[in-house]
This record gives structure tokens, C-alpha cells and sequence, in this order.
């Protein structure tokens, strides 16, 4: 299974993460963005950031990463499948 950092809207921009990324794959304008390229999932930027900002997922191997943009511009919850209620006359 592949782990994958990703920066939530709470993040502020001060560049704790950036700082103790030993990959160098970490860059903050205005806020923390992540170069899944260089990005090892060390997880080293989650135990550092002061505003617990950044999370980790877990993919299933075989998926290509960047498969959603979304990351990057920030996590969003995911949504409850909507229900569809039937009247039975």
C-alpha cells in the first residue's frame, strides 16, 4: 500500500514542513505545497506541523499517484453515498 502526504486547508504557511523535509520536496507560497515526485512519505512534515495540517492516505497500490488534483488544494471530507427513499403505497 502506497502512503501519500497531502496539506489541509488549515495549513498557515510557516514552513515548519519545508524545513525538516529531507527530501526537499516541500514548498511554501502562501501556503505548503507537495512534489509527489520527490515526496518519500517519510511522514517527518506530519510529526512537525504545529497546526496538524498535513495527513496521510493510503492507496492501493497500482494507482497512478496525481490521481486527484484536489489534494493539493486541500483535503476534503469524504462524502456519504445519498440515500434515495422509496414511499411503498
Amino acid at each position: 500500500m502506497e502512503k501519500r502526504i497531502f496539506i489541509t486547508d488549515a495549513c498557515v504557511g510557516c514552513a515548519f514542513c519545508m524545513l525538516v523535509c529531507p527530501y526537499n520536496a516541500i514548498v511554501v507560497f502562501g501556503r505548503a505545497r507537495v512534489d509527489y515526485e520527490t515526496c518519500n512519505a517519510c511522514m517527518k512534515c506530519i510529526m512537525y506541523c504545529p497546526n496538524s495540517a498535513i495527513g496521510v492516505e493510503f492507496l492501493e497500490s497500482g494507482l497512478e499517484s496525481g490521481l486527484e488534483s484536489g489534494l493539493e488544494s486541500g483535503y476534503q471530507e469524504p462524502q456519504e453515498p445519498k440515500s434515495e427513499r422509496f414511499r411503498i403505497t
